[in-house]
């Protein structure tokens, strides 16, 4: 079993869902408030604000290798549209990044990112953090 999420996401002091939405023109996936119970279990605190866009829907895992090159390159597209709308906001009190989550079956494997990826990402100087997890 390998899966890979690609998100846009927003944290810190953020201003409502329906602004952030507004503003990005877009819907977010998730939307954790700081204080709010979180986790499979719902004991972690939200320490806080977090707005996410998955733009990578469509993968899952049994997603191939070409699945997965063409669903990043998708995200690429999604990415090129919406980064430059986070000059909108005026406040400075949050991050903005690009978190790349990859779990991986075995102890051995990885993924390759596009160039359009990371062109995009500095563009517009946006972080890109990636977690991994062996299974």
């Amino acid at each position: 079993m390998t899966k890979l999420n690609l998100s846009l996401r927003l944290r810190g002091d953020l201003p409502t869902l329906g602004e952030i939405n507004e503003k990005l023109g877009i819907q977010a996936s998730n939307f954790y408030k700081k204080g709010e119970l979180v986790g499979r279990s719902k004991k972690r605190v939200q320490s806080y604000d977090v707005w996410i866009l998955d733009l990578t829907p469509n993968l899952s895992h049994e997603s191939s290798t070409a699945d997965l090159e063409s669903e990043l390159l998708n995200a690429v597209v999604s990415l090129d549209a919406i980064l430059p709308q986070l000059d909108n906001f005026k406040s400075t009190n949050f991050d903005s990044e690009i978190y790349i989550s990859f779990i991986q079956e075995g102890d051995q494997g990885g993924f390759r990112l596009p160039y359009q990826l990371i062109q995009s990402a500095a563009t517009v100087n946006i972080p890109i953090t990636v977690s991994t997890i062996a299974i």
